[in-house]
């Protein structure tokens, strides 16, 4: 295990390591972590080669660091393996209850892993009302999957019910207020696209390394909740920034956070449009749409419907494509269920090779060109029109027709009236010189396969 790299609020190592408390900048000062006196603070780490054992038999017991008194708790170890990362050792929130109340006092948790080693936690500072006490912040933080790191994991438990937890000797600040604005700039104006305002929640206390390195793991958590007086906070986000004490080994750790306190005005959309389109094609405004079972396109970063609270991925956060291929869908509410998604190049494709005509009252501009007919062997369309306006037809029949230029290999007047065929040979009835004509051969009459009558 590496003792360097904690992500438990109440860390472990082997016990012939050397403790925190023994580092020189520590002074041979310890940190003790307040928790309850029914539970164990939840904890993980990593293991690399952990021998085979029943975990069933390996109980946590608490030594009474004043008198060095060993407690049973009735609390068992868990297990989570993961190929190539190691095992986990863990107690998480529902197995981690004492058998029996623990008095107040500084503890530590320990316990032997047959044929292994003996494992001892940093202290634990038993407190008596600590759930009801204003004078903490309880923390929780976890995570919907597991979380690889070279050498080990973080596991979100065989049952998925791991969560981390530590009581904060701290209380709120007075919130914060933060906005923010996207504007576009043309013509000398400002255009308001999007606004924003954040009331930002903080507090600070102090606390060693190890606890420092956990709370790393709280920002990349997907879910953080915070308990105070009996309220609840979801936090969006979660910022700490931890400032060195002179001659001590604590740092005062100040921390924010934002939660569902959003306000955001969006100009462009108006709310009683029920038409609109927004994040999503919805049969519902009211209702985010529903992309799996435990999973919703969001209209705002958090949708709460009891708990627990669930997370999706805000849609206009989403990077726009510029090109449409086969593989190009979108998401359509149906109502009812689960979303469903529409191929958006099949939809157009669609649309395109109908066979009734379609007619439209405005405009039309096809800005790649466009296709016509069915194409051959050889991927060559009967006619078509490029970008640029150059036209390859089959056959043009109009009233009136004006061309700058025609470039053919045969061209025919009326059927068979006149041909012009590609070698230049010209066959008309009337021919008639408005100007000047200039002929470079000799000019014959007559028929052309007899005789001729004359010659100029």
């Amino acid at each position: 295990m590496n003792t360097f790299n904690n992500f438990s609020p109440l860390a472990f190592r082997e016990k012939s390591m050397k403790a925190t408390y023994k580092k020189w900048y520590a002074y041979g000062k310890e940190f003790a972590l307040p928790f309850s006196t029914t539970e164990l603070p939840p904890f993980q780490f990593t293991v690399a080669n952990l021998p085979s054992f029943d975990p069933t038999t390996v109980e946590v017991s608490l030594v009474d660091e004043a008198t060095g008194t060993r407690v049973a708790t009735g609390i068992k170890i868990k297990v989570d393996s993961m190929d190539g990362y190691g095992s986990v050792l863990y107690v998480s929130p529902g197995s981690n209850v004492y058998a029996k109340s623990i008095e107040p006092g500084v503890y530590r948790a320990e316990f032997t892993i047959p044929g292994g080693e003996t494992y001892v936690s940093t202290p634990i500072c038993v407190t008596e009302g600590i759930e009801t006490n204003t004078n903490f912040v309880k923390l929780e933080y976890w995570n919907d999957e597991k979380l690889a790191y070279p050498n080990g994991f973080v596991t979100t438990g065989t049952d998925n019910d791991f969560k981390f937890q530590m009581y904060i000797p701290t209380t709120f600040f007075k919130p914060k207020y933060e906005f923010e604005e996207e504007i576009t700039k043309r013509a000398g104006y400002k255009f308001l696209e999007l606004q924003t305002c954040n009331k930002v929640f903080g507090f600070n206390f102090l606390a060693p390394e190890y606890i420092c390195d956990a709370l790393r793991l709280v920002r990349l958590s997907d879910y953080i909740r915070f308990t105070h007086d009996g309220e609840y906070y979801n936090a969006l986000n979660f910022e700490y920034n931890p400032d060195w004490q002179d001659n001590g080994y604590l740092a005062a750790i100040e921390c924010q956070f934002e939660t569902d306190t959003i306000i955001q005005k969006l100009p462009s959309f108006n709310r009683r449009d029920r038409e609109s389109f927004y994040n999503a094609l919805l049969a519902d405004i009211e209702t985010p749409i529903l992309f799996s079972p435990d999973t919703v396109g969001l209209y705002y970063r958090e949708f709460k419907q009891g708990e627990p609270t669930i997370k999706g991925k805000l849609i206009r956060e989403l990077s726009p494509i510029d090109l449409i291929d086969e593989n190009t869908t979108i998401a359509v509410d149906m109502g009812a269920g689960e979303a469903r998604k529409i191929n958006l190049y099949r939809m157009l494709e669609g649309y395109i090779s109908k066979n009734h005509e379609d007619v439209t009252e405005f405009l039309l501009s096809l800005r790649g060109g466009v296709n016509i007919g069915t194409p051959n062997t050889s991927g060559e369309y009967p006619a078509s029109v490029d970008r640029d306006g150059n036209a390859k037809l089959g056959n043009v029949d109009g009233g009136k027709s004006r061309f700058d230029s025609v470039e053919t290999g045969f061209l025919t007047v009326n059927n068979t009236s006149a041909t012009i065929d590609g070698m230049g040979n010209a066959n008309v009835n009337d021919l008639t010189a408005r100007g000047d004509s200039m002929l470079r051969s000799d000019v014959y009459t007559g028929s052309k396969n007899g005789s001729h009558t004359g010659k100029i």
